[in-house]
């Protein structure tokens, strides 16, 4: 009767606002002005941003240099785009090339930094692990979120700790995990590698947060 119909509509709007939640809710948007001073400022997507895909399908770094041309900030419609006429893969496989073939007696770190200076911003987007701390009607909240980053931004979040090198290893396990988890699905269900989503966790880094409806709140990570 009417109450069986409540409570079914009832459980589809708490599904609904569930997957909402969720959509909301997995990625983040950074600001990583000040990463030399371990500060990194992050924030929820907004509805636009879901709906467009930013920081999913591009790079969450608010200010990577791949959401402006000559300083004119792009749409994320623009730098999707570009990013699928990028010749990604040819880019990405002459740096792995390089890695691969580095002479033992340079400096890792620098030649790492000469490899990276060489591709464009916005792309090999990865998603890393980072922690979230916020305040939602009046709590204080904490949580591990995604944040994707693209090749040239990633060393941010790993400064004083690897820097590009620390970035490269994280990406490397990232990599690793998605080879192992591809070896366990048979080969006619395969899943694009672009498709599947894996995370490394950053941990030790003081920032300044800030969440949808909240204030901002420093926190130092232990």
């Amino acid at each position: 009767g009417d109450n069986k119909h409540d409570l079914h509509s009832r459980w589809q709007d708490r599904m609904v606002a569930k997957y909402h939640e969720h959509l909301y809710k997995t990625h983040v948007i950074a600001d990583l002005t000040h990463y030399k001073k371990s500060r990194i400022g992050l924030r929820w997507r907004t509805k636009a941003e879901v709906e467009t895909g930013k920081g999913v399908t591009t790079c969450g770094n608010k200010h990577c240099p791949s959401y402006f041309d000559q300083g004119i900030k792009k749409t994320v419609e623009e730098v999707i785009k570009w990013k699928n006429n990028a010749r990604e893969k040819d880019l990405i496989d002459k740096y792995i090339k390089e890695t691969s073939q580095q002479d033992s007696d340079s400096d890792e770190a620098e030649a790492e930094y000469n490899r990276l200076m060489k591709i464009p911003h916005g792309l090999r987007l990865r998603d890393y692990e980072v922690h979230f701390a916020y305040k939602e009607n009046d709590d204080n909240k904490e949580e591990l979120v995604k944040l994707k980053l693209c090749l040239r931004c990633a060393p941010k979040i790993f400064f004083g700790k690897g820097d590009c090198l620390g970035a490269r290893r994280a990406r490397d396990d990232i990599d690793e995990a998605e080879v192992s988890t591809n070896d366990l699905i048979p080969d006619e269900i395969k899943i694009p590698s672009t498709a599947l989503s894996y995370q490394h966790t950053i941990s030790n880094v003081e920032g300044t947060m800030k969440g949808s409806n909240s204030t901002e709140k420093k926190r130092k990570r232990g």
